[in-house]
């Protein structure tokens, strides 16, 4: 999944050097991450074209402040137009879809740079995967706290225009005629993939690495049989099937690991 995440459709490695230049010792987090394409300690060097996306929205927020300046000129109407259309991506909708539908890929390629955080930062590249790093840690913890405690409470209004306007994206999934614990899906979704990706970075332990992955899965499937949180029966039986499939695959897992004490046994 991470390795299809940060598939690179442009050739980003022949000009990311000159653009974020990084420090010549520059080297994998380790032989694992290498093997999945995560070549760099640097949130820039293992992003991919994924990091001109980030690039994108920075210019539009840099932009919208010069939009609505010049759109309380009366003849520069446009510029009013365009400055309500970029709102509503940027406060906060456009922004919150990208966290959270590359939301595991940016915890690793974060985690993986906050790890390895090197004293004295040495080039312009390694300053700003730092403090893309820091930013976007915390855009991906916002996101469930958001939703629990400012959209939980306000579960009645999540249909109303202005609310979808701007948090729509992190609820489109869900049924909103069901009751208010439909909201817990997005949370879950969440704290799944940043509890995995915190394993993944800081322990070299693959039965807690697997565990990690395994009790979140059975979490999501409880959660699922409980609520029926998504906005179909169909869509629910869909995600039941890969939960339960992907938990029973992991289950299997675990048999070649240490968990098994006897190598015979294990192989």
């Amino acid at each position: 999944m991470i390795t299809i995440a940060t598939f690179d459709i442009l050739p980003t490695d022949k000009f990311y050097p000159f653009l974020f230049p990084l420090p010549q010792d520059d080297l994998p987090f380790d032989e694992n991450f290498d093997n999945m394409g995560f070549g760099s300690t640097y949130f820039v060097g293992n992003f991919g074209s994924a990091l001109l996306i980030i690039i994108w929205l920075g210019l539009m927020y840099l932009l919208y402040p010069v939009f609505l300046f010049c759109g309380r000129n009366p003849k520069r109407t446009w510029c009013r137009r365009k400055a309500e259309s970029m709102k509503n991506n940027l406060f906060w909708n456009g922004t919150i879809l990208f966290i959270v539908e590359a939301y595991l890929d940016i915890m690793v390629c974060c985690l993986i740079n906050i790890a390895s955080i090197r004293n004295p930062i040495k080039t312009f590249g390694a300053a700003i995967s730092i403090g893309l790093s820091i930013l976007l840690i915390i855009g991906c913890l916002a996101v469930p706290v958001i939703t629990a405690f400012y959209l939980r409470p306000k579960f009645g209004r999540l249909n109303d225009s202005d609310m979808k306007e701007r948090f729509g994206s992190i609820y489109e999934m869900i049924n909103l005629e069901s009751s208010n614990s439909a909201i817990i899906w997005p949370i879950v979704f969440c704290i799944r993939r940043a509890i995995f990706a915190v394993a993944v970075v800081f322990t070299k332990n693959p039965v807690l690495q697997l565990m990690a992955f395994t009790y979140p899965t059975l979490a999501v499937v409880i959660i699922l049989g409980y609520t029926h949180p998504l906005e179909s029966q169909y869509a629910n039986r869909v995600e039941m099937y890969d939960s339960v499939t992907v938990l029973l695959l992991s289950y299997c897992l675990f048999c070649f690991t240490e968990f098994v004490p006897d190598p015979n046994i294990r192989y």
